[in-house]
């Protein structure tokens, strides 16, 4: 006997005012000739309740609600409309299927539900998975289910995407269609019975759960055909501190490492990063793709790294390394086999100090662990990254939609400086010098040009790059000046800066050399074009043309006086990197005669993703190869190395989101149109939770302004109560002052002080509280502290209710996706029927 089986999908619902908002839509789409029935509200199946929409078998309006039309009695358990609408629509009978509720053998199977022939299993509370196991039974009723693979039980399953849409699709439908009389049904007997569901679906409900998960799926994932990428995650989460603490301006130091997992034989990595902060970086974890991409599915991706961040969140609070590496010991990842650990070169800078570092004694794990941690401050909070493997097109698309501006220079003032915006600057005039060599652009040409540019405009970062280099020799062998030299660290600061944010730039970095991803994307009369177009004057003259203003507020040299140096540096910067660029041209051109000599593109024997343009050795952390062209070389991954069995016809890189990850992946799928309605309604449910996440803070932002408006009220409500005694004390101030004189001038013996003293002095001893000068200056006083910290309250405020605003619009784009989306299935549903 085997198993028919759907996954425990991650699941995400919607909030309520975005069914609203989505109800809303269809009924303004809808109100042009196309009957409102037609369409469902916003709700997932699992969300629907088992009962069809009224109107007749063609799906119009009716007016009268007709229950499903049953002669048998229904034993099955299914709901009667869901059995009626399955019945109806495949023209099987299900009264062979029985419903097991409240089951425990899916969760055996990691699993909601499955079916296994034509019994339904179904774990508590998870009767939303119904009908897409009752369309599972028809599938195999009508033979055409075999098993893509197997488990280790010897059970047989098949994971085929397309049934598996199908019984979303179908399933939908049979919630919905209704008939008002019986259809002749065939009775098929079901042999052989297979597994069906999405191998990759995700069940882990913790980090823990999910790694053993992996571990499970990573080895017998060879045995079947779903569509997947490699996804690795990297996280900052926490950040050392206090006295003693060595690792302090030490960075990509890898203090520990855990076990593997299969797939890639890559350990988890515990290492040292800027700021001081320690990072997690996962080995690849295996993630379906959404339909006909190479995207991986935005809402597992969500999931994921909402799992590894509430496991780093907790760790990040147990007060010592020690502490951290228990925690994760006990969330599966054993980091205690690590051994005394040696700083490297690499992992110096301005701020960890200039000394002898080669001869310093190795560090010992038993006393890092001492070392104190707290949750990271950095970015804000934990901070995570994802590297996946991918085409240059995914990445091209990536890329375009995170675009960074140019730099703005209209306004004929300084820019301040700006790292990615000056790249972005460079980029933009490197295209209008290729636009001037008259090349005509194809799909991989536009793809190669774009890459090219971004290639070219990085040589800005390279003199940076190995400044930073040379400038960690002499701090590793503590012959650098930086510690006696201001000019020193600055200019160490600056070239640091640029040489990591020349990976930031549209928030994506892809880690490969310009010509492997040629070689993915070029075909032989392109590689004609593109050296035609690297050997034409005009892009030389364009990139001798490239300028840039002067900036203000330059890192290193922020101080007005320090502009000239810094500007100076910038000239000198530009001045190399176009030299670069130029050289850069000529390897191209030389490279591409590499490829006709070596005939890489055909040569017998070779697949194409097998080919490519590898340096000897690795490049080493802040080296670089001019023959490998681009910026921050030591990133790059073997293009070899990123290949998928599955994927056959299309050369793969890993691409690094630069940005938040989660949402660079969703926007990626959304502006591809790649999501269908549960992906489009995970990515609503992601924005919706941003607007709440900002909504909290505005409420803080609230409390903060009611509390200063508070204290003003209570100053008034004070003074109110004040004001009577005051004049009640003061109603016979003046006749007491005459006395008090008086009575001064008789005992002074002529030495009589000014008046403003004597007056002076009867304050105090007429008013000890000082409750005139309470009635007069309190509440201007308390007005003048407290006036400010309202304005700037409400100034805040004002600007996070802004930032709400490109999310609020995303929402309403996505809702509006959903209802086309619904209104196309629905119409292609009823043409099938027809």
């Amino acid at each position: 006997m085997a198993y028919s089986y759907a996954s425990m999908s991650h699941e995400h619902n919607t909030t309520q005012a975005i069914q609203t908002a989505t109800r809303s839509v269809a009924d303004n789409q809808l109100a042009s000739g196309i009957s409102k029935p037609a369409v469902q509200p916003l709700q997932k199946v699992a969300d629907m309740p088992f009962t069809a929409p009224a109107g007749d078998n063609n799906g119009q309006a009716g007016t009268v609600d007709r229950k499903p039309f049953q002669l048998r009695a229904n034993n099955t358990g299914l709901p009667d409309n869901l059995k009626s609408g399955i019945e109806n629509l495949s023209g099987y009978s299900m009264d062979d299927v029985r419903v097991n509720y409240n089951s425990a053998r899916p969760a055996q199977l990691q699993a909601h539900a499955y079916a296994q022939g034509t019994d339904i299993h179904v774990a508590p509370g998870q009767e939303k998975h119904l009908a897409h196991e009752a369309w599972h039974v028809v599938q195999q009723k009508q033979g055409r289910v075999s098993p893509t693979f197997q488990l280790k039980s010897d059970i047989p399953v098949n994971d085929d995407a397309a049934l598996e849409q199908e019984a979303d699709v179908m399933g939908e439908k049979a919630l919905q269609f209704a008939t008002a009389g019986p259809a002749p049904l065939k009775h098929q007997h079901i042999n052989n019975t297979v597994l069906q569901g999405a191998f990759l679906d995700i069940a882990a409900a913790s980090f823990t759960d999910y790694i053993a998960e992996q571990e499970t799926k990573q080895k017998e994932i060879g045995a079947h055909r779903e569509s997947f990428t490699t996804v690795g995650f990297e996280h900052e989460f926490t950040q050392t501190e206090g006295e003693g603490n060595s690792l302090a301006g030490i960075s990509h130091l890898e203090l520990a490492k855990a076990r593997p997992l299969a797939f890639t034989k890559l350990p988890f990595i515990l290492e040292t990063d800027a700021a001081n902060a320690l990072e997690l970086v996962s080995p690849p974890f295996l993630i379906k793709t959404l339909t006909n991409t190479m995207i991986p599915d935005p809402a597992d991706i969500e999931k994921v790294d909402s799992l590894i961040r509430v496991k780093l969140l907790e760790l990040s609070t147990k007060g010592t390394i020690d502490g951290m590496l228990k925690g994760f010991k006990t969330a599966g990842l054993d980091f205690s086999a690590a051994e005394n650990l040696k700083i490297e070169q690499k992992n110096v800078s301005h701020k960890s100090g200039v000394k002898d570092y080669a001869s310093a004694p190795d560090l010992e794990f038993k006393e890092l662990k001492k070392i104190k941690i707290k949750p990271t401050e950095k970015g804000g909070g934990i901070t995570s990254q994802v590297n996946f493997a991918t085409t240059a097109q995914t990445f091209d698309d990536l890329q375009n939609i995170n675009k960074e501006d140019a730099l703005d220079i209209t306004r004929g003032r300084k820019p301040g400086f700006n790292p990615k915006a000056i790249l972005a600057t460079l980029e933009k005039g490197i295209k209008v010098a290729i636009a001037q060599t008259g090349i005509a652009e194809t799909p991989g040409r536009t793809i190669f040009i774009n890459q090219l540019a971004r290639t070219l405009s990085g040589q800005f970062a390279v003199p940076a790059i190995e400044h930073v280099k040379n400038e960690q020799e002499r701090i590793y062998d503590n012959t650098s000046d930086l510690a006696r030299n201001k000019g020193a660290t600055s200019k160490f600061r600056f070239n640091a800066y640029l040489s990591s944010a020349v990976k930031d730039v549209d928030g994506a970095w892809i880690k490969d050399s310009l010509m492997n991803i040629g070689l993915g994307v070029l075909k032989d009369d392109d590689w004609r074009a593109i050296r035609g177009m690297v050997t034409n004057a005009r892009l030389a003259d364009g990139i001798r043309g490239l300028e840039l203003p002067e900036f203000t507020n330059i890192n290193g040299f922020e101080k007005e006086s320090e502009q000239e140096e810094g500007n100076a540096l910038i000239a000198e910067t530009l001045q190399a990197a176009k030299a670069s660029m130029i050289k850069a041209l000529s390897t191209i051109a030389t490279q591409i005669e590499m490829v006709y000599t070596h005939d890489l593109m055909t040569k017998e024997g070779y697949k194409s993703t097998e080919l490519g343009i590898f340096p000897n050795e690795a490049v080493g952390f802040m080296g670089h190869n001019d023959e490998m062209i681009g910026a921050r070389q030591d990133t790059y991954i073997d293009t070899r190395k990123a290949q998928l069995p599955q994927v056959t016809d299309e050369r793969l890189h890993v691409a690094e989101t630069r940005k938040d990850g989660v949402d660079s992946l969703y926007m990626l799928a959304f502006k591809t149109d790649k999501l269908d309605i549960k992906g489009l309604e995970a990515m609503a449910q992601f924005q919706a939770a941003k607007i709440s996440a900002i909504d909290l803070e505005i409420v803080d932002l609230e409390k903060a302004k009611a509390v200063a408006e508070e204290d003003i009220k209570d100053t008034e409500n004070a003074i109110l109560l004040l004001r009577p005694r005051i004049t009640a004390h003061y109603r016979d101030y003046d006749v007491q002052l005459e006395q008090f004189k008086k009575q001064f001038a008789e005992t002074s013996k002529g030495n009589v002080p000014p008046r403003a003293k004597q007056i002076t002095q009867f304050d105090k001893k007429f008013d000890p509280e000082g409750l005139k000068d309470k009635l007069e200056k309190g509440l201007p006083g308390k007005r003048r502290q407290q006036t400010p910290v309202i304005e700037k309250k409400e100034k805040e405020i004002k600007e996070k209710r802004k930032e709400q605003e490109p999310y609020q619009l995303l929402i309403k784009a996505i809702v509006s996706r959903i209802v086309r989306k619904q209104i196309m299935d629905q119409y292609m549903g009823q043409q099938q029927l027809f």
